[in-house]
């Protein structure tokens, strides 16, 4: 963790800590900030970290203004309780939650019963683990097969299909292994959306760059991918368990 003290244009200081993350495949440096306000600055190999921490301070305005921003989208992010009775939602159906606590249980089991998901956990934490895992299962087997669907559709091939917790994008492309990573927390979208993200990606297997040839793949895959796509963007935030 990095603090680095800077001001702002009109003297304000402002106090930024940061984690710095190096990525080989960013090409240029970027700064995401989280739900939390937790600020990443992703460097490439070749750049320096003075070279970082001036990007920060130039950043500074934008990073003020970003904390707001989520500061006020935390207050309309779904609150869950994850208790007996509870509905969540995964791929625009509703199931219940029937869960149990046993302080003396060490590991969290689930299961599904028709629409209703039991969760025996001997905590909140591991309730919330558990569904976690639910989530990862259900994302993946939905997931393969709409994978394997785009693929047939624009005539590309598939070898692996990957279920990820990134923070930092919904989805991803590897040309090379021909392997497509999706984020599970798509489970809680509109359907609409989350089958956006993957025509997104199955279109990189042919279109490595977002091309006019790209978009054309995706709009193949996905009619209104505009208008999810701009929903992704707008309500995105809202998509936690």
């Amino acid at each position: 963790m990095v603090t680095l003290v800077v001001y702002s244009c009109n003297l304000k200081l402002i106090m930024t800590k940061y984690t710095i993350r190096r990525s080989r495949r960013a090409k240029n440096l970027l700064l995401h900030v989280d739900m939390a306000g937790e600020v990443e600055l992703v460097m490439p190999w070749h750049v320096s970290f003075r070279e970082g921490e001036k990007f920060v301070v130039e950043q500074a305005e934008w990073l003020e203004r970003t904390r707001r921003t989520k500061a006020r989208q935390r207050l309309a992010v779904p609150k869950r309780r994850l208790v007996t009775g509870e509905k969540i939602p995964v791929f625009g159906e509703w199931y219940e939650l029937e869960v149990g606590c046993e302080q003396s249980r060490r590991r969290a089991r689930f299961r599904e019963e028709g629409q209703v998901v039991v969760v025996r956990a001997s905590d909140r934490q591991q309730v919330r683990s558990a569904l976690t895992k639910w989530y990862r299962k259900k994302a993946y087997t939905y997931f393969r097969r709409v994978v394997d669907d785009y693929c047939v559709r624009v005539g590309v091939a598939v070898d692996k299909v990957v279920v990820s917790d990134a923070r930092s994008q919904w989805g991803s492309c590897m040309n090379e292994s021909r392997r497509v990573s999706l984020q599970w927390r798509l489970a809680l979208a509109p359907v609409p959306v989350a089958n956006y993200v993957v025509a997104h990606e199955v279109a990189h297997l042919r279109e490595r760059r977002h091309t006019p040839a790209f978009w054309r793949q995706v709009q193949l895959l996905d009619g209104e991918f505009e208008v999810h796509r701009v929903w992704l963007k707008r309500y995105g935030y809202t998509l936690v368990l």
